[in-house]
C-alpha cells in the first residue's frame, strides 16, 4: 500500500471532517506547516480531483468555511493614508528585556479596530476558523515623484 503525503492526509481529513486545526495536523500527520499545505490545496488541486469543476468548488468551500459553517463576508473602509506596522522597540529593565509597540502603530491599529466596530457592528468570526483577508490601499503621490519624473524626462 502506498503511503499518503501530508498534503493528501490533510485533504482527506478536510473532506471527512470539514476542518482541521494546526494542533491536529501536527499530532495526526506531523505536519508543522498547515498554512502552506492549505495554500497549495487552494492553488492547485491534486490530479485526482481535476476531473470536475464541481469537485473543485466543493473543496474550496470546505477550505473556506473551515468546519462547514456559513461563509461570512465583511467589508469596511478606513479613511486616510495607510500606515505600515512599526518595528517593536526593545529595552532592558532590571535585567529583563521588554518590548514596546510604537505609539503610531498602536494609534493606527485602534483606528482600524474602531472603524471595524463602527461599520460592522457586532459581526464576529468564530474562533479557530481560517480567514481570507484582502486589503486594498490607496496611497497619495509623493511630492518627490514629480521631481524625479522631471529629472528623468530632461
Amino acid at each position: 500500500m502506498k503511503t499518503m503525503t501530508q498534503r493528501q492526509q490533510v485533504l482527506r481529513h478536510l473532506q471527512e471532517n470539514g476542518s482541521i486545526t494546526s494542533w491536529e495536523a501536527i499530532m495526526k500527520f506531523h505536519a508543522t506547516r498547515l498554512s502552506g499545505i492549505i495554500y497549495s490545496l487552494r492553488k492547485g488541486l491534486p490530479h485526482c480531483l481535476h476531473d470536475g469543476e464541481q469537485q473543485r468548488e466543493a473543496l474550496h468551500e470546505v477550505l473556506l468555511t473551515s468546519g462547514g459553517g456559513k461563509l461570512m463576508r465583511v467589508e469596511f473602509t478606513v479613511l486616510g493614508e495607510p500606515k505600515g506596522k512599526g518595528r517593536p522597540q526593545f529595552s532592558t529593565y532590571g535585567g529583563r528585556i521588554t518590548t514596546r509597540t510604537p505609539k503610531d502603530t498602536v494609534i493606527y491599529e485602534n483606528l482600524v479596530r474602531m472603524e471595524y466596530q463602527r461599520q460592522c457592528g457586532k459581526a464576529r468570526f468564530a474562533e479557530k476558523v481560517m480567514l481570507r483577508v484582502e486589503v486594498t490601499a490607496y496611497y497619495g503621490i509623493p511630492k518627490s515623484a514629480s521631481q524625479k519624473k522631471e529629472a528623468s524626462d530632461a
